[in-house]
């Protein structure tokens, strides 16, 4: 048995749900004990009154954040202390947003977990994330651009990639879209909007001229140009009914930009839409576009036209929206299953142990 310590960023972040919570009682049937070292501040918690509008140019200033971070850091040294009684440390990011912090004293070997560009945003981001990176043991990164960036800073590195359980998302029976409106959805976090305000103009041309409607998911209602407000249903994102929304979709929407950050995504969306047999219209961007290239999911889509023809086909064809969500359920169970991840996951841990491939 195979004793790992995982630190990470806090219960509601999603990297933690999909990258280690969910793959902790496969890893066990491999014979590797996950104990799964959560801060009681989250990693991303913003600090306290950040809401309040009259508080927040004070509470969110360079010297109080930094004073915010004391307080998220010292919670982690119960968790840092118990890596040492553990076989392998699993660092999932970094603890602290572009710092190396308390990681240098957590128990040896190091598997450090990249799933997203984290070494862009701050000015000395890109140095912490490679002395990370060279630290570790073993960079388990998402998809090919993290993998060649952590590579390129002399790092160990295995492509592991997100993965969706396929027990949990799963098709549903819809009702026929020709007796409701077309749904076309997204979900995301609001940090995300500037994505889906990409294509609002193909939407807004879209949704103008057809029985349908925009229904996102997220932790706020977005405010969307030139999108007629009957037309868009909000419903505020929980893990509890994630997968309902996502089934009552017709169609699922993944816009990117064409920067670094995007380039970094493990497509996550995609794949939670493609796993309910959701067809997913998506940007050509890094990962989105290796799934696109394992099936016939669909055209790449660059620009506005590109868009508005592709919700236009799958709006005029039921039989093509059920057969690309059919054939992305495949794609998904073939290579994206918790099952097949987590097995991969094993192997990377049994090799840091006992060097073994």
């Amino acid at each position: 048995m195979i004793d790992v310590a995982a630190i990470t960023s806090g219960r509601s972040v999603p990297s933690r749900r999909f990258r280690v919570a969910q793959h902790v009682p496969a890893l066990a049937g491999h014979g590797i004990r996950v104990r799964e070292l959560v801060p009681r501040i989250e990693k991303y918690a913003p600090p306290p009154l950040a809401d309040h509008a009259w508080a927040a140019p004070v509470v969110t200033s360079r010297v109080a954040k930094a004073a915010w971070a004391v307080p998220k850091l010292a919670m982690r040294i119960p968790g840092v202390a118990a890596t040492w009684s553990a076989d392998l440390t699993w660092l999932q990011r970094e603890m602290v947003p572009g710092f190396v912090t308390l990681e240098i004293v957590t128990k040896r070997p190091w598997v450090f977990d990249v799933d997203d560009a984290v070494w862009l945003g701050r000015a000395g981001a890109p140095a912490a994330i490679a002395r990370l990176a060279r630290g570790a043991d073993v960079v388990m990164a998402g998809n090919e651009y993290l993998a060649s960036w952590c590579e390129a800073q002399g790092a160990t590195v295995r492509i592991v990639p997100t993965a969706v359980d396929t027990d949990r998302y799963r098709a549903t029976t819809r009702v026929p879209a020709d007796d409701r409106p077309l749904v076309i959805g997204w979900m995301g976090t609001s940090a995300n909007f500037r994505y889906l305000e990409r294509i609002a103009s193909p939407l807004s041309s879209f949704l103008r001229s057809s029985p349908a409607e925009l229904f996102v998911v997220a932790d706020r209602r977005p405010q969307l140009p030139g999108i007629p407000p009957e037309r868009l249903r909000w419903q505020r994102w929980s893990a509890e009914t994630e997968v309902e929304a996502i089934q009552a979709m017709d169609i699922g929407l993944m816009p990117l930009g064409t920067d670094e950050w995007s380039e970094g995504k493990c497509a996550l969306k995609m794949l939670q839409y493609l796993a309910c047999e959701v067809p997913a219209l998506v940007s050509p961007t890094g990962m989105t576009e290796a799934i696109l290239g394992g099936g016939d999911l669909g055209p790449s889509l660059r620009t506005a036209a590109d868009w508005l023809a592709a919700l236009e086909e799958l709006r005029d064809d039921d039989a093509l929206r059920r057969r690309r969500g059919e054939q992305g359920r495949r794609v998904v169970l073939g290579r994206f299953s918790r099952t097949t991840v987590a097995a991969e996951i094993a192997s990377v841990f049994d090799e840091v142990i006992h060097g073994r491939r």
